[in-house]
């Protein structure tokens, strides 16, 4: 019978090992042990090994190492899927749900485990991607971390239009994926809408400048997200004149923004035209606004050029007193010009104005602010010009000067008129076109844009543009009064009584002012600057002043622009006779006052 065996596993306690050793010598000891590991299947990597225990001697204890329960504990490896534990499935995105409409959202989550399907003690990263997205057809939302190892982002359609989309979800650690499949089901057209042009209006064909316009729809389907891959044809509203569809443009397919761009040509018809815009499949359409063809050419007579105020305060002692300018434009049929005409600016006499401005949309504007010198009579004509054609009437209503149109304006070269005369005069400003050095006059001869590839009878004997112009006068009017015109009132320096009779009343009125400037009488005098104001009264018993007693100077350019002064002067009819009175009229201009007065008596 033979005595159980005692096994050790190499590290267990080398105490009880060295009192079970008794052998004397070395080599002894060593076979006991070799025998000892045989039989209990040593020579393994769990068996003792001799040599790492070190020598052992009769009578004393191993020193062999030990490795005790100090194992360190697995390297994590993570994996991304979906759910936790038993439940966990690797590789796939869960889904809230997998068929989208445009413009639907789905709610994609995934779960990181590690080897024993358990959440990560550490903080990772997690990114989405697919097709649709990178497309710009699709959106994620921002990636939340749920909970330890969850991660929940929003997938929206936005109008992808592949059959599915393939969303993938990148372990940034160690690059592992998972990964769903969503259907996209297309948008139904909802609306086609325009969204630019290039240009709005073009010139009439074959007389230059832009005569076509590149034109973008928008095609659209539930809340706004873009159809993409739909056919749209265009076409323009009237066939009149000969604007079209350029060739090859007629139609075009939606692209990844749901947009279709064509182009259109200008005709030989001046007037409006749009483009209609129609999706194929559902006839749903759309129709730019008007894209205006026309000659792009300012007309002489559709030239306008407005200023305010005429008669500024203060700028007659002051520098920077503002007067605003404006420009409108029209080309014959009274369309805009092309945007960006330029128009020039002059102020010959006084004052510092903007050089030019450009038209936009037919209009523009510039600013003039007073500055030296300033001439005697306090008065600048200032000149606005640009490069346009001259006017005629059109008496076969054809658009274009012909044979038929005999009647139209000869213009010299602009200038500014200076002394206000009505004509040039040698010294004044003027536009010198030809670069001669004198003023030329009107060549007899219509100057304009040859139409003869609008319409064959056009005449185009004289010069392709001519220089129009406008001008206005700016005063830059004093504050000290005069009386220029008395209509009805007595002359105040004259001392006249004013006699109102009892229950009765005087009418006065025909009275114009003037400024103090007698430079200017010479042009009809200057009138009190902008928004002075004239307040009559009235003192004593038993008078009264009946109707308007108040007024405002108007802006213009002379004492006339304004309405004439005027009162009534009202007596009791229980006056007592040989009451006397004032009547007061004070004027309140920019830094002065001044009051004139008569006498008034009730007989």
């Amino acid at each position: 019978m033979h005595a159980p065996r005692t096994c050790f596993a190499a590290g267990s306690g080398s105490t009880a090992l060295s009192r079970w050793l008794s052998f004397s010598r070395t080599a002894a000891l060593t076979s006991a042990l070799a025998l000892l590991l045989t039989a209990c299947g040593g020579g393994g990597g769990g068996g003792f090994n001799p040599a790492a225990a070190g020598s052992v001697t009769p009578g004393s204890s191993s020193t062999g190492n030990s490795s005790g329960n100090n194992t360190a504990p697995p390297t994590p490896v993570y994996s991304i899927g979906n759910g936790s534990g038993t439940g966990y499935t690797d590789g796939v995105i869960d889904a809230s749900k997998t068929t989208l409409q445009a413009a639907e959202t789905a709610t994609l989550r995934v779960n990181i485990v590690d080897q024993f399907n358990n959440p990560p003690a550490t903080d990772l990263v997690v990114t989405f991607s697919s097709t649709c997205t990178s497309d710009g057809l699709a959106s994620f939302g921002d990636v939340t971390q749920v909970a330890r190892g969850l991660f929940s982002v929003t997938y929206t359609n936005k109008g992808c239009d592949k059959a599915a989309d393939v969303v993938t979800a990148l372990l940034v650690t160690n690059n592992k994926q998972a990964t769903v499949t969503l259907k996209m089901v297309g948008p139904d057209v909802i609306s086609v809408s325009f969204v630019s042009a290039t240009f709005t209006q073009l010139a009439l064909a074959g007389i230059g400048g832009n005569e076509t316009s590149e034109l973008i729809f928008q095609v659209s389907g539930p809340q706004a997200v873009p159809v993409v891959g739909k056919t749209v044809n265009f076409s323009v509203n009237t066939q009149v004149g000969g604007a079209s569809i350029l060739s090859g443009r007629q139609s075009a397919v939606t692209d990844q923004a749901g947009q279709v761009h064509t182009i259109i040509t200008s005709g030989t018809i001046a007037g409006p035209v749009n483009v209609r815009a129609v999706e194929q499949s559902t006839g749903k359409q759309g129709i730019s606004p008007d894209i205006v063809i026309s000659t792009g050419i300012a007309d002489a007579d559709r030239f306008s050029m407005t200023l305010g105020p005429h008669n500024p305060g203060l700028a007659w002692n002051t520098d920077a007193v503002t007067v605003n300018i404006n420009i409108i434009a029209s080309d014959i049929f009274g369309n805009n010009p092309t945007d960006g005409t330029r128009v020039s600016f002059v102020s010959s006499e006084s004052g510092n104005i903007t050089n030019s401005c450009l038209l936009t949309d037919g209009a523009c504007s510039a600013t003039w602010r007073s500055s030296a010198s300033r001439p005697l009579d306090m008065r600048a004509t200032v000149m606005a010009y640009t490069s346009g054609a001259e006017h005629f009437t059109d008496n076969n209503g054809n658009g274009v000067y012909d044979s038929t149109d005999t009647t139209f304006k000869d213009l010299g070269e602009a200038y500014a008129d200076e002394n206000e005369n009505g004509q040039y005069d040698v010294g004044e400003y003027f536009v010198d076109t030809n670069k001669n050095g004198v003023r030329d006059p009107g060549n007899n001869l219509w100057d304009g844009p040859c139409l003869s590839k609008v319409d064959s009878r056009a005449v185009c004997t004289g010069n392709s543009t001519v220089t129009i112009s406008g001008s206005q006068v700016i005063v830059m009017s004093r504050s000290d009064v005069r009386i220029k015109t008395l209509g009805t009132f007595p002359d105040p320096a004259l001392g006249t009584i004013i006699s109102v009779t009892k229950g009765g009343y005087a009418d006065l009125g025909g009275m114009y002012l003037e400024d103090g400037n007698t430079n200017a009488d010479i042009l009809g005098g200057n009138p009190l600057p902008n928004q002075s104001t004239v307040v009559f009264s009235i003192e004593g018993d038993s008078l009264s002043l009946k109707g308007i007693s108040s007024y405002t100077i108007s802006d213009g350019i002379s004492p006339e622009s304004s309405p004439p002064l005027g009162v009534s002067i009202f007596a009791d009819s229980g006056a007592v006779s040989g009451t006397t009175g004032v009547l007061r009229m004070t004027v309140t201009a920019p830094g002065l006052t001044t009051q004139f007065t008569w006498s008034v008596k009730i007989p």
